[in-house]
């Protein structure tokens, strides 16, 4: 079906579904739009949106017209308030108001749409330019290129033309068709068939039969259509009608020849009535107040029940296959007579309805078998209506109160008496010599707790004094409850396990609560048996040992009867020895037994047992004695003497002898040293042979070590890692550490930048961070004109001596005057200690 949609259709934005044929902006045509198609919702001039996208209509409230946007303005559709006339080819038309039978269409130029003039029996071609025109055909020819140039029709065909076999010639008369054999002659088709003739304006020719072609008869206004067997022909244009459903046809209004590109209305139609399968009745016809039926089969149509019945008649059921029916009730029997205020009447026998007995103050009851009676009234205020087991109920002999408050439990306050008991607010009920009463807490003695408690979740209940209490309950899991001495029970501090683990494990203390131990420990151990772990987490009992020492064999512990010498043990089973000295044989320690005679001393054996000496040593000597074997196996001291020499007489015994001649002893007087070694000398001075070349220098090219004369220290910068200069402003270079003596120190500094406009350039040593010495001590540069080589120059800065008393920095420091932005040094600071 082919769905046709007037613009006005669309009151507000709405969008196509992808695929759906739609009324388009191509000269009204139907289009099938590939995308979705948005409307925007109608509104005044004021409210057209910021940001349209092109193309998209909108009906304006204003204009009281539709309008779309181009991609740069808004436009109006001008055709009648419809659509742009003619609609140009950039929106999807032609471009053109008007065409002429049979005219064919082609672009001429960009976007520019020309109607092609028509020629009777011409062929449609296009020259080198590819402009498409009619050639007229002639008798007898044959169709020919022409270079560049329109191909034309010809009777002789150039000789450099060669002609295909099957090539058509156009002729004249009956047969005026023949084709090119291929042997220099042209023959007449062969074939049997007929063409019907056609009539003026007959736009196309089909296969009548399989050998007939005849041409369709024309229609003003009409439609090519074909049927379902592919027969084709031409219909009248007419507003559409579409019915796809029993009871709804949709009908497109207008004119037949512009039913489809300007439709005046779109008619929903309904005919027949609703099946029940769709919900309905599928009856338009029913009695008013009737009763409704279903139809004879699932989908039949609703029935209406005969007539509305009388007063008195039921609705009866007829049986299946039939329709219900009105009827009067069959009815027979006796009804016996009454007296005075009997209120009701029940069936006494099959066909006898009998009054019951009236009663003052009554009740209808039926008994066990079901015979209705009336019970009377009590005769006393307050019974109440009780059941009687099998047998018909009855009045109760207690009396109950007529009204009672809310919450108020009910008691019998006497014999056969029930009152209501006065209410309490948070209260337990309990009895007091057999009576109710509320309590605000229950006692001890009644298994309460005797005391308004606050529930705490995971609490404990306890008892005080004189009454139970909540020990509240503790965040913390696992502690236990640890009782209190005559007074409140509480947590513990520390928490427990909560299920044992494996047998033999221990509880231990982590610092701040007991967990189980990994490690096992056996049930019992043995008297004075050590624990050892004989596994990993298993503590066991070593076996004890009678006169033993713990030693371990790869680990394990063991009682052992001596202490092995590679355990600081002797290895031997000793006896003490008075004075004795312990020592070791090849294999264990030993005693060597005390001598009985004094001041021997211990001699070694050679790789065996040391001995005593024979001899005797003094037990004491004094500061710078010397000792000497005075007689056999006597050692004694040589008594000490001051700048003295030690000479023997002549029978052996040493003695000092005093020195001759001045200075320290050297046994002559002025005597000649022999390249001596010297220490630290105290004396004021030391000559030294002018022969010898003074103090001998080191050999190789180590360094003096720190402290010693000759030490050297020095600090360089690189000229690719150059000091940063701040402009105008002394700045330390490098620096070097010195500690106390006596230094020579010297250096260089260069400038590989100097900032603009350099007018000077200085370096000097100094004690001083970045502070600008006197003249005198500084090297430097005053230029009023900068030399090409005043940048990656310098010099080297005044060599000077300090005396230091302690550690001390010094600096190498430069100034660069310029007129502005910073400049860079590098070079680097020697020293050397002289003393």
């Amino acid at each position: 079906m082919v769905m046709v949609t007037k613009f006005s259709q669309f009151p507000s934005k709405v969008q196509t579904a992808i695929g759906d044929i739609v009324v388009g902006l191509s000269g009204g045509l139907n289009e099938q739009y590939t995308v979705a198609w948005d409307f925007y919702a109608p509104g005044t001039t004021a409210q057209r949106p910021v940001s349209p996208t092109t193309g998209v209509l909108r009906w304006n409230t204003d204009l009281n017209e539709y309008e779309y946007w181009n991609g740069s303005a808004w436009v109006q559709l001008r055709d009648s308030g419809t659509l742009p006339f003619p609609i140009p080819v950039t929106l999807g038309g032609t471009g053109l108001s008007s065409t002429t039978i049979n005219q064919l269409l082609y672009s001429s130029s960009n976007n520019v749409i020309a109607g092609l003039s028509t020629v009777n029996n011409s062929v449609l071609a296009t020259n080198g330019s590819g402009v498409p025109g009619f050639l007229t055909s002639l008798a007898n020819s044959v169709l020919a290129s022409n270079g560049s140039g329109l191909p034309a029709f010809t009777t002789s065909l150039p000789s450099a033309v060669q002609v295909f076999v099957g090539s058509l010639n156009h002729g004249t008369g009956a047969n005026n068709f023949s084709y090119w054999r291929g042997d220099g002659t042209w023959a007449i088709p062969v074939g049997t068939g007929t063409v019907l003739p056609g009539l003026i304006n007959q736009i196309a020719y089909y296969a009548t039969t399989d050998n007939t072609v005849g041409g369709l008869p024309t229609l003003a206004t009409g439609v090519l259509t074909t049927d379902v067997t592919g027969a084709p022909s031409i219909t009248a244009q007419a507003a559409l009608t579409k019915t796809d459903d029993t009871n709804v046809t949709l009908t497109l209004g207008g004119t037949p020849a512009t039913a489809l590109l300007n439709s005046t209305s779109l008619t929903l139609g309904w005919t027949g009535e609703l099946s029940v399968s769709r919900g309905g009745t599928a009856n338009n016809t029913f009695t008013a107040y009737s009763v409704i039926c279903a139809g004879t089969t699932a989908t039949g149509a609703f029935q209406n029940v005969s007539g509305l019945g009388s007063t008195g008649e039921i609705l009866t059921s007829n049986g299946a296959g039939a329709l219900p029916t009105w009827q009067v009730p069959a009815a027979s029997g006796t009804v016996n007579p009454g007296t005075a205020n009997d209120l009701a009447y029940y069936s006494t026998t099959g066909s006898a309805v009998s009054p019951l007995t009236s009663a003052n103050n009554g009740t209808f009851v039926t008994g066990n078998t079901g015979v209705p009676s009336i019970l009377a009234g009590p005769g006393t205020t307050g019974n109440i209506f009780q059941s009687n087991s099998a047998l018909a109920p009855s009045w109760s002999t207690a009396t109950y109160p007529s009204t009672t408050t809310i919450n108020q439990l009910l008691y019998s306050s006497s014999a056969n008496t029930v009152a209501g008991l006065a209410t309490a607010t948070t209260a337990v009920l309990t009895t007091s010599s057999g009576v109710p009463t509320w309590a605000s807490e229950l006692s001890l003695a009644l298994g309460g707790t005797n005391a308004n408690l606050t529930a705490s979740n995971g609490g404990i209940f306890y008892s005080t004094a004189t009454a139970g209490a909540i020990l509240a309950g503790t965040a913390t899991a696992n502690q236990i409850l640890l009782s209190g001495a005559s007074t409140t029970p509480s947590w513990s501090t520390a928490t427990y396990p909560s299920v044992a683990t494996s047998t033999g494990t221990i509880l231990r203390a982590d610092g701040t609560n007991w967990v189980h131990s990994t490690s096992t420990f056996a049930d019992t151990y043995a008297a004075s048996s050590l624990l050892y772990s004989n596994g990993s987490n298993t503590v066991t009992g070593l076996a004890t040992a009678t006169t033993a020492v713990l030693t371990t064999s790869a680990g394990v512990p063991t009682w052992a009867s001596e202490l092995s010498l590679a355990l600081g043990g002797t290895n031997a089973n000793l006896t003490a020895s008075n004075g004795g000295i312990f020592y070791s044989t090849a294999s264990a320690g030993a005693i060597l037994a005390g001598t009985s005679t004094a001041n021997q001393i211990l001699l070694s054996g050679s790789s065996t047992t040391p001995a005593w000496s024979t001899a005797t040593y003094p037990a004491t000597t004094t500061i710078n004695q010397l000792l000497y074997s005075n007689s056999a196996n006597t050692i004694t001291g040589l008594a000490t003497a001051n700048s003295a020499g030690l000479l023997t007489n002549g029978s052996g015994v040493p003695a000092w002898v005093a020195a001759t001649g001045t200075g320290a002893p050297v046994l002559a007087n002025s005597p000649t040293l022999i390249t001596p070694t010297l220490g630290a000398a105290t004396a004021t001075s030391l000559a030294f042979s002018p022969t010898t070349g003074g103090i001998i220098g080191t050999t190789t090219n180590d360094n003096t070590g720190s402290g010693k004369v000759g030490e050297f220290v020095s600090s360089v910068i690189a000229s690719g890692s150059a000091t940063t200069m701040t402009s105008n402003t002394a700045t330390d270079m490098t620096s070097i550490s010195l500690t106390a003596g006596d230094w020579d120190i010297w250096g260089n500094i260069a400038f590989p930048t100097l900032g603009t406009g350099p007018s000077s350039i200085f370096g000097w040593i100094s004690s001083t961070s970045a502070t600008t010495p006197d003249a005198s001590l500084r090297n430097g540069v005053n230029f009023s004109v900068v030399p090409s080589f005043a940048a990656n120059n310098g010099f080297s800065v005044p060599q000077l001596r300090f005396s230091l008393s302690g550690t001390t920095t010094i600096y190498i420091t430069g100034l660069i005057g310029n007129s502005s932005g910073n400049g860079s040094a590098c070079g680097a600071i020697y020293a050397r200690r002289v003393r």
